[in-house]
Parts: C-alpha cells; sequence; structure tokens
C-alpha cells in the first residue's frame, strides 16, 4: 500500500505541476507533506539510517521561494523511476530534500558536488549513485546491483534455495511477490490507485482558537470506529472493473511467480502457522489474473475446512473473503451458517468485517430476515448505553472544559455515524421491508429519549426519515418527522 500511496502522490504532484507557473504557487500543503519532505540534515540522516533498503535523496531548494514548482517535479518523476521495472523491488526509499538548507547539509554530509540533483545511500551512509540528471532505470539497477544491491525478493529466494521449509520467509516472499504483482497488473491494465482508506475515512477538522491551545489539526477516525486495532478491516477498496483481464502471457510474466508460491504455503496447515493474511484495504486485483483465478478456485475449500476449526479467526477470514472475491459466486453466508461457533458465541463474536461481509450479501440479496436476526441482540445490547462516553481528556484537560467541548461534540458525532451505518441503518431498513414497523417505532423512540438527553443526534433520525422514504413508507417518514420536529434546526 505503501508503494501505491508514494506512487499516486508523484503522479497528482506532476498532474499539479504541469500547467503554468503559477500552479506551483496552488500545490497542496498536504502533498508537499505526503511526499516524504525532510526539513533539516538530522531528520535526513535518521531516514537513511533507519531503512534496512537504500535511500534515493532528491535535492531541492533550487529556486527562490521556499516550495518551488521544479523541486515538487523533480521528486515526483524520482518516485516514478523508482517504481519502474528493475528497481521497484528493490524497495528503495526516496528521501524529499525540499528545504535548501537540508540540500546543501547533505550534499556537504556525503561530498557531493553542488550541481548532484540526486544520490542513492545506504543505510550505513555509503553514497552508491549520484548525478545531475536521473538516469533510466535498467542503468540504476545495474549500477547498483555491481555494489552488491539485492532486492528483498532475490534475497529471500537465496535463503529459500537453503532452507526450503522456512515458513517465515515463505510468507514474506509470498506478501512481497503479491505487492509486485499487484503494481505490474495496474501498470498493464491501466487501473486507477487504490485510495480507498483515505476516501472511506471520516475527517474531523478543529478550527483555530477553538480546540487545543496549540492550534488547528485533523484527526482521521475510520467508519467503522478505532476498535482494538490499527488494522481498518472495514474499509471498502476500490472495485477493479470485471472487463479487466491480462492475457495469458502477461499473466504468466505477472502472477506466476505469486501462484507458485501461494499454492505451495497453502498446502496442508502450513499457512495457518505462517499467519497468512490478506489486506482488506487492498483492492483484489488477483481477479484480473485467470491463473490465479483457477488456483483459487482449487484451494479455497481447504480455507473453509479451516475456518470450520477456528471461525473467529480474522487472518483466515481475510483469506477466505479475497479467494471468494476473485473466484465469485461464493456465498458467505452459506460458509459461516456451516460453522459451529464456542458455546454462548453468536456472529458478534465474528471479525468485523466478516460481520459487514454477511450483511452487505443478506441486504444484496433481500435477505432481511437474516438482517434482524443477526442485528436486533446488539441493538438491544446498544439501547442499555447508547452513549460512547462521558469525559475525554485532552492535554491534562477533562472533557467538561469548554475549550475541548467542540471536540467531543464532533467525537460523538463521528460515533453515532458509525452506528448508524453498521446497526440503525440496515436494522431499519430490514424491518421496514418486512413490514415490521412496530418494532422501526420502538427503535425511533428509543431513539427520541437518547436525543432528549443529548445521547444522540437529530442528524442520525433525519437519516432514518430518508430511508423510510426510500422504502416507500411515507406515512412512516411523516410520523418520524413529526417526532423530531422539535429538535430540528436547533
Amino acid at each position: 500500500m505503501r508503494t501505491l500511496f508514494l506512487h499516486s502522490l508523484a503522479l497528482a504532484a506532476l498532474a499539479a505541476l504541469s500547467g503554468s507557473p503559477a500552479a506551483s504557487q496552488n500545490v497542496p500543503a498536504q502533498l508537499v507533506v505526503g511526499l516524504n519532505s525532510v526539513v533539516n540534515e538530522n531528520q535526513a540522516l535518521m531516514s537513511v539510517r533507519g531503512s534496512t533498503q537504500p535511500s534515493m535523496l532528491v535535492f531541492g531548494g533550487t529556486g527562490p521561494r521556499e516550495i518551488n514548482r521544479s523541486d515538487l517535479t523533480a521528486y515526483a518523476k524520482a518516485v516514478k523511476l523508482l517504481l519502474e521495472e528493475g528497481l521497484a523491488d528493490l524497495g528503495i526509499r526516496p528521501v524529499n530534500l525540499l528545504r535548501r538548507e537540508a540540500a546543501e547539509s547533505m550534499r556537504k554530509h556525503f561530498s557531493l558536488a553542488a550541481n548532484v540533483t540526486w544520490a542513492v545511500v545506504s543505510s550505513n551512509e555509503q553514497c552508491l549513485a549520484s548525478g545531475q540528471t536521473l538516469p533510466a532505470a535498467s542503468e540504476l539497477a545495474e549500477i547498483l546491483a555491481s555494489k552488491g544491491i539485492r532486492s528483498p525478493v532475490r534475497i529471500l529466494r537465496d535463503f529459500l534455495k537453503t532452507r526450503p521449509d522456512h515458513l517465515e520467509a515463505r510468507f514474506e516472499l509470498l506478501k512481497l511477490q503479491r505487492r509486485d504483482a499487484d503494481r505490474r497488473t495496474r501498470d498493464a491494465l491501466g487501473l486507477e490507485k487504490d485510495d480507498s482508506a483515505g476516501q472511506q475515512a471520516n475527517v474531523i477538522t478543529l478550527p483555530q482558537g477553538s480546540s487545543l491551545p496549540t492550534g488547528s489539526f485533523t484527526m482521521r477516525i475510520p467508519q467503522g470506529g478505532l476498535g482494538n486495532s490499527t488494522s481498518f478491516y472495514n474499509q471498502k477498496p476500490a472495485p477493479i472493473p470485471k472487463d479487466k483481464v491480462l492475457d495469458a502471457m502477461e499473466d504468466l510474466q505477472i502472477w506466476a511467480g505469486f501462484a507458485e508460491s501461494f499454492d505451495r504455503l497453502v498446502t496442508g496447515d502450513d499457512w495457518i502457522a505462517a499467519g497468512l493474511e490478506f489486506d482488506m484495504e487492498e483492492s483484489a486485483t488477483e481477479i484480473c489474473s485467470p491463473l490465479v483465478k483457477a488456483l483459487f478456485k482449487r484451494k479455497i475449500a481447504q480455507v473453509e475446512a479451516a475456518l470450520e476449526r477456528a471461525p473467529a479467526s480474522d487472518k483466515m477470514w481475510s483469506v477466505w473473503i479475497r479467494m471468494a472475491d476473485v473466484v465469485g459466486g461464493k456465498s458467505i453466508i452459506s460458509v459461516v451458517d456451516r460453522l459451529v461457533l464456542q458455546p454462548g458465541a453468536d456472529m458478534t463474536s465474528l471479525p468485523r468485517f466478516v460481520r459487514n461481509k454477511l450483511l452487505e450479501e443478506a441486504r444484496a440479496t433481500g435477505n432481511w430476515p437474516y438482517v434482524v436476526e443477526n442485528l436486533w441482540s446488539r441493538y438491544e445490547a446498544e439501547k442499555a448505553n447508547p452513549l460512547l462516553a462521558t469525559t475525554i481528556r485532552i492535554g491534562g484537560q477533562v472533557g467538561d472544559d469548554a475549550r475541548v467541548r467542540d471536540i467531543m461534540g464532533q467525537i460523538m458525532e463521528n460515533n453515532w455515524t458509525q452506528k448508524w451505518d453498521s446497526l440503525y441503518e440496515p436494522l431499519l431498513e430490514a424491518l421496514l421491508y418486512m413490514n415490521d414497523v412496530g418494532r422501526a417505532d420502538s427503535i425511533m423512540s428509543a431513539m427520541r429519549e437518547w436525543l432528549s438527553k443529548g445521547q444522540w443526534s437529530v442528524n442520525q433520525m433525519q437519516k432514518a426519515i430518508g430511508l423510510a422514504n426510500r422504502c416507500n413508507k411515507p406515512d412512516v417518514a411523516k410520523r418520524w418527522t413529526d417526532l423530531i420536529a422539535e429538535y430540528v434546526g436547533k
């Protein structure tokens, strides 16, 4: 994901800077930050030393302004170069020496001439290559190979020649092969970047003077809430168009290495011991590969058998969902119905992204009783405690402090939105389509009570009114509108 992120930023920078000189004054600040810029020599050296692979220093500070169009363009071109064939596997980290002070200090540190615009350096601060203009990818790859720089894939392959049963190394090789195949597939088929994680995030911006004494900042919270993990499995990745399929030769060239490693790893229980998983934020570019599709079709029953032994395993589920998305025609509901959960466990014991997938399928097929069956108990639990928290501690201050009250309000609204998306919208939708208006009304009455106590949001109740109209229940929509009339506009 990091590679795709840098690639997308590089292309965005080139696009933003390809216009008139005046465009340089409108370069978004987040683009500058996103392009891995460092402000001084210490930051640059920390970046170099902290990387296991070489770094490419791109020297800026060439113009009169602090941020110059030419410097951003040069850095974007360098990032694009590092993603080309022959260099992408090396994992070279680009370092943007955007400020003149940092650029001059690093040239001096590595004894480089003033006209050098780029340099590849090792983590032990040895200069491996440098120049005034960027070389071709093949030329730079040849120079680095002569200096003993090998790609992580080559290193792992050489290691596995002597230790073929080393599970951790096999898993790491598979991840690198998948990343490379994803990049090459996107290039071959002209697929867009995968920036779904950023698109799906809720953004809370705190204005200057109304939040912390230090000023404004931005907080990002995923749609499913922060939970106990930093892995946002509930994010919905960008879909791959169904007509984007590699031809036989391209497919073999791009995905054969991944397919071979996956086939070998997912044999017996090795893949379970290795902790195999897929990132739910990634789009399934495997769907573009007939080779991988056939492989997944052959292997998916083995994964389902493993899930029967460990139905709450988020890693196993991530593997099954990726394979099912690629194979097509698989029902997650039918798989879950075959599982024997632990005593006292229900659907809520499954990983959140699995529950989301179940509800997505049920809603898509109109299986409304299934939705109600699996959400009603969650609603009753939520009804007892609708408020996320009563206090929040920021910078040593408790949440009833006037300075942080606006933060509290925005965090609560974000939490309520998440609850609406994951629980109340699908549950109310199912009840309305089942004509179970009585239970739907009872939910709205509970919401109205929470609203009177400041424990719910009128925005969410207005969403319910819109949902009733979409479900062709205008009389219900009117009744719910009257229910909250006194709170609208306040």
